[in-house]
């Protein structure tokens, strides 16, 4: 008995109607995020995410009026300029995250040769390194050995 009514209740959350975000909204302050194949409010002010519950104007409306009065009468292209910041801003993050990721694959590349060839780990430093980026002087002239430059060693 108690399983069937575990059950009931789940079907009617699964076949509960989904609100999907509305270009609209972004007067309001918000647009949408995506979290476990669910559109989710996300305040373009504070980058507060609501429960997709609160994918209703007046919700929105509420949210922006109670937590951001002083934004409550900007025009829609005040959002606009904000939504843009904010793709900007994570897309930057996004791609420092993912540099940062392919120098820590490069060291461990680098770090697991020398271990391979049973060779004290300092020579990365001291050898391996700028061997490396004398070789791309010579070919790349400046513009990767930066890069390079980059790799932690050890």
């Amino acid at each position: 008995e108690t399983s069937t009514k575990v059950e009931t209740k789940e079907t009617k959350h699964s076949h509960r109607k989904k609100r999907k975000y509305n270009e609209t909204y972004l007067k309001y302050g918000f647009t949408f995020t995506e979290i476990n194949n669910e559109q989710r409010p996300m305040c373009v002010i504070s980058n507060e995410h609501l429960a997709s519950e609160s994918m209703k104007p007046a919700k929105l409306k509420r949210h922006l009026d109670t937590n951001h009065s002083s934004c409550a009468s900007k025009p829609v292209e005040y959002f606009e300029r904000l939504l843009q910041s904010t793709k900007k801003q994570q897309s930057n993050v996004e791609a420092h995250v993912v540099m940062k990721s392919k120098y820590l694959r490069a060291s461990f590349e680098g770090s697991y040769q020398i271990a391979k060839a049973k060779k004290p780990f300092t020579i990365g430093e001291e050898f391996a390194l700028p061997i490396a980026i004398r070789m791309t002087e010579v070919i790349n002239r400046q513009k990767s050995t930066n890069k390079l430059r980059n790799i932690p060693i050890a």
